[in-house]
């Protein structure tokens, strides 16, 4: 019942970070404290939920499902930014999906928030993105290329990246150990 419970908690977060996303939507006052929070609801906490109860259930497991838990999480927040960098970065070919469609679709992530905070022309970039019209994307790309706004999120991608294998160093050497730290880097690394 526990495990129940737990599922069903994550599955409430998960809508809760969806739900809030919309509501969100080409709402260019998101801070990063909320971007952070809404893709721990959305994306973290299902995954680190997933690697703690995969510990908690895998008979001989020589991983502590609190250190997995963390893995989990900080590889979760690590995925969706890297999943909203190549929304602006991939190509659709590779990325397996039509890119540049989340600020279209007036989902305000971790690079649009740096941009609109630092750039110069963060006004009139803020008013193309709540007129929710067609405005050419490549000026925002353009602009968060200047700011260095994808650079910045590529960087706290990376940081987490490192936390997350960071909270696996205290585990005994172990096949499972290896493949974790292996899924770590491909998230960090992907370009699909």
């Amino acid at each position: 019942m526990d495990t129940v419970k737990v599922i069903s908690d994550v599955i409430g977060s998960l809508v809760e970070g969806e739900l809030e996303q919309l509501d969100r939507s080409y709402d260019i006052t998101v801070t990063e404290a909320e971007y952070w929070e809404r893709i721990r609801r959305k994306t973290a906490s299902f995954i680190g939920e997933c690697c703690r109860l995969g510990a908690l259930y895998s008979p001989g497991n020589p991983l502590d499902p609190e250190a997995l838990h963390a893995y989990g999480l900080n590889l979760g927040l690590a995925y969706q930014v890297k999943d909203d960098l190549l929304d602006f970065t991939g190509a659709t070919q590779t990325v397996g999906k039509p890119t540049r469609h989340d600020l279209r679709d007036g989902v305000i992530t971790l690079p649009v928030i740096h941009t609109l905070t630092v750039h110069p022309r963060r006004e009139e970039l803020g008013a193309l993105i709540k007129s929710r019209g067609d405005y050419d994307i490549g000026l925002v790309l353009a602009c968060m290329q200047e700011a260095g706004s994808l650079a910045f999120a590529e960087k706290r991608a990376a940081e987490l990246i490192t936390i997350a294998k960071n909270s696996l160093m205290g585990a005994p050497e172990h096949e499972a150990k290896a493949a974790l730290l292996s899924i770590a880097d491909f998230v960090l690394n992907r370009v699909s």
